[in-house]
């Protein structure tokens, strides 16, 4: 992601959205996460508007620089902390490259502390909070998409009782990505007892380098 340029990424982008919209998708989220660099990742929200743009799809862009620590701060997850709730956010934000602001919130990741600062100054620069949410284990972060007001927590594979009674009364959609699941041969997460509990249940594709899935029809039957 860091050596193509930003039309290559705009490029592919948009063969890629093409290839959704023949499969019945008219609107997408697109999130950063794979630059890691101001720079980088100002770069891929711009690539990915461009994208929509050229392949007709619309676009919804979301910040995710804390996707994961960036290598040149390995070791020093704080540092690199400061860096996207810093000098990040503050290139991003003013310029309205993206809708929503999301954090990898899990054990070897970020924590919930990580996750409520970041959110709190990114919905004070008019950012939506969003969470990816206990994938690989209980971290708390359901119930902190309900403390912060978070428009949605994804993956919820691991979601305690707490976090999802929290999210139910908060109404926090749960986003269920069950062909990450299947790709990463994980449990499913448990849709039924979500809805059981009152939580607005949505289905994502997570097209990503490690789940290569462009299709809605795909998700919606391994949800079923």
């Amino acid at each position: 992601t860091r050596a193509a340029s930003e039309e290559e990424l705009a490029r592919i982008g948009a063969e890629r959205l093409a290839t959704m919209m023949g499969l019945g998708t008219t609107t997408a989220e697109v999130k950063s996460g794979y630059g890691l660099r101001t720079e980088d990742e100002a770069k891929m929200l711009r690539a990915a508007v461009r994208a929509g743009e050229l392949s007709g799809v619309d676009v919804v862009p979301t910040f995710l620089g804390a996707h994961t620590v960036a290598p040149e701060f390995t070791g020093n997850r704080a540092a690199y902390l400061e860096r996207v709730a810093g000098e990040m956010l503050d290139t991003i934000a003013p310029m309205k490259l993206a809708r929503f602001c999301d954090i990898f919130v899990d054990e070897g990741y970020f924590t919930v502390e990580d996750a409520r600062r970041l959110l709190t100054k990114a919905k004070g620069v008019g950012l939506g909070p969003k969470i990816h949410a206990d994938e690989l284990g209980d971290s708390g972060a359901a119930s902190l998409a309900a403390e912060i007001g978070a428009i949605s927590a994804d993956h919820l594979l691991h979601a305690s009782e707490a976090g999802v009674e929290a999210m139910a009364r908060d109404r926090v959609i749960g986003v269920l990505l069950p062909a990450t699941s299947l790709a990463s041969r994980m449990p499913y997460a448990d849709g039924r007892r979500l809805l059981d509990a009152g939580v607005p249940v949505a289905l994502g594709t997570d097209f990503n380098p490690n789940c290569w899935c462009e299709s809605m029809q795909l998700a919606i039957a391994l949800a079923c």
